[in-house]
């Protein structure tokens, strides 16, 4: 089986880092993103939230979404990381 990197788009406004059952939501999130991948997991993030997710999660990779032009911009940002022609979002 192939390892493929697993996309996490965290620029949103929204409250990800919101209690659920004892765990915010990016965690969760997050747990089940290395459970598939079984290899890296990369979140798009931005200035305002970078500081917090690399605190909360140091095995995965950042990159910055400067501008919030949606999804497929997202991807185009980390385009320079992925080995494979496949990830997960």
């Amino acid at each position: 089986q192939k390892k493929e990197p697993m996309l996490l788009n965290a620029t949103s406004k929204s409250k990800i880092f919101q209690d659920l059952s004892g765990y915010s939501v990016i965690e969760h999130v997050y747990k089940i993103a290395e459970k598939i991948s079984k290899s890296e997991v990369i979140f798009v993030c931005n200035k305002k939230n970078i500081k917090d997710l690399k605190n909360n999660f140091p095995k995965a990779k950042f990159v910055i979404q400067h501008k919030q032009r949606g999804t497929a911009d997202a991807i185009s940002n980390v385009k320079n990381l992925l080995k494979n022609s496949y990830i997960y979002l």
